[in-house]
């Protein structure tokens, strides 16, 4: 199934194609083929299926160290998260506010919004380790009049929100402060990626806060190319 497709479905964070907690696709990735040859598989890319024989010799020579394979760390099969902290009376307006598909306590989807990609802050942590927070519960607003009166809601009861987007974590946004004793909620914001408007004329589009760059760059291309045909 194609992500557009899984978009359709009410997007999930765990439903993703994409890997829960490092970079890429779960289809794509390096895979040994020899003692220090590997092969890039999957289908996604170029570089899918190419047998490279020179790669591990040439991270081991820039980086100057020696690979072993059997020198792996295993990662946490059951990651362990922290229970949620949940303000009922929050909850409860939640709840009677927006539809049950908006929202979710699931372990999984805190735990996968509870970092980013940071490789040792980040990634190793909730891969060989675990992380001393998470967040208490995902919300999925689609426009943004939910936007608003989550925000709304929020400042009743008290309750710290942090966007979340493409995932990355490059400024630290999405980490939970060591001092935030309130009930935290990770505001994806991915079931918003709809194009507003165009104008051609001086090349502006105004986009929603949840499309990604590559998105945007196929849903352009793909308008370019109707209209191009439209207009023959």
């Amino acid at each position: 199934m194609k992500e557009s497709e899984i978009k359709s479905e009410k997007f999930l964070a765990s439903k993703s194609q994409k890997r829960l907690h490092r970079w890429g696709y779960k289809d794509s990735g390096f895979e040994l083929d020899g003692e220090k040859s590997v092969t890039f598989v999957g289908n996604r890319y170029e570089v899918s299926g190419t047998s490279m024989p020179d790669f591990i010799p040439y991270i081991e020579s820039v980086l100057g160290i020696e690979f072993n394979k059997d020198d792996e760390l295993t990662s946490v099969s059951k990651k362990p998260v922290n229970p949620p902290a949940i303000n009922s009376e929050f909850y409860d307006a939640v709840k009677k506010s927006f539809k049950e598909d908006r929202y979710t306590i699931d372990d999984l989807e805190r735990l996968i919004h509870s970092h980013g990609q940071e490789t040792f802050k980040d990634i190793y942590k909730v891969i060989y380790k675990s992380i001393e927070r998470t967040v208490d519960l995902v919300f999925y607003p689609e426009n943004e009049d939910e936007v608003r009166e989550l925000i709304e809601l929020s400042s009743k009861f008290n309750i710290c929100l942090i966007p979340y987007g493409g995932g990355t974590n490059v400024t630290r946004a999405l980490s939970i402060p060591e001092n935030e004793n309130r009930m935290v909620v990770s505001v994806d914001m991915r079931r918003m990626s709809k194009i507003e408007w165009i104008n051609s004329e001086d090349r502006r589009v105004c986009v929603q806060a949840g499309i990604t760059g590559g998105e945007l760059i196929e849903v352009l291309m793909a308008m370019t190319l109707y209209l191009r045909e439209t207009n023959e």
